[in-house]
């Protein structure tokens, strides 16, 4: 059994869907123009565990190809039966999403689809990002896959280092990519006091951003309304977090080589 909710707009617009009861997903989208003059219809497909597999597009949904394609892999890379199964050591799970790849005129290109693969923790963190680019080389344009800079987590599971994105060759995507970018600029790192609050900023040209945080007296009594504020950027909040702008202290003045924040 299937209910289907729909919106008519005075401009003649109609847009509806259809949910499937037993998991509370949308097994269609309807977009109608017009007395259906233009219609567009989105098709997504889930698997057993109510995940999306695959959706169509109204471009495609005559031509047999998916416009977008979704594939999970809990147990990690390629060869993998389980997560932990015997030879999986150090794999990562990952998700895989496919996007239908035309050019400008329709056609389907050699490529086929564009890949953006996720790699996650058994904390849901991201780990990784991998997505197909067209990279330039030299003066030649070069099909690769641009990866996302490797993270550094602190004992808590702060991120105290972001370093910057690297390339690799087609054909790795489902294999995490363990390499740190060496070269300069050096990677963002991030400091925390006790409350897990970011105190200092360092950026790749080793810029500095510093934040400080106190108690400011309220606009009545004079006592503290023990909200934080930033003695570098000179702001600060009031009990109905309005921001106030406040003098800057004459001893926060930057030292050469830091940033300021006005």
């Amino acid at each position: 059994m299937c209910f289907t909710k729909k919106a008519h707009y005075s401009w003649s617009h109609d847009s509806s869907r259809r949910s499937g009861i037993a998991k509370k997903t949308v097994t269609n989208f309807t977009d109608a123009l017009h007395q259906s003059v233009c219609t567009n219809l989105v098709i997504p497909r889930y698997s057993p565990l109510g995940r999306i597999e695959n959706i169509i597009g109204p471009n495609e949904k005559d031509t047999g190809n998916l416009t977008l394609r979704f594939d999970y892999h809990p147990e990690g890379s390629l060869g993998c039966a389980a997560p932990g199964a015997s030879g999986c050591a150090g794999t990562v799970p990952y998700a895989l999403t496919q996007h239908f790849d035309v050019d400008a005129e329709g056609h389907t290109k050699a490529s086929g689809t564009i890949d953006t693969i996720l790699f996650t923790d058994g904390l849901k963190r991201v780990l990784q990002t991998k997505k197909d680019a067209s990279v330039l080389e030299g003066n030649a344009a070069l099909d690769r896959m641009i990866v996302s800079g490797r993270i550094v987590f602190d004992e808590v599971g702060r991120t105290i280092r972001q370093f910057y994105p690297t390339t690799e060759a087609l054909g790795q995507g489902p294999t995490f990519n363990p390499v740190f970018d060496t070269s300069t600029p050096l990677p963002t790192v991030t400091d925390y006091d006790a409350l897990d609050r970011v105190t200092k900023l360092t950026l790749p040209d080793g810029s500095l951003i510093t934040t400080a945080y106190g108690f400011n007296p309220d606009r009545g009594s004079g006592g503290g309304d023990f909200t934080p504020i930033s003695k570098r950027t000179g702001y600060g909040w009031d009990p109905a977090h309005l921001e106030l702008p406040r003098p800057k202290p004459e001893s926060q003045t930057p030292n050469l080589g830091e940033l300021s924040v006005p």
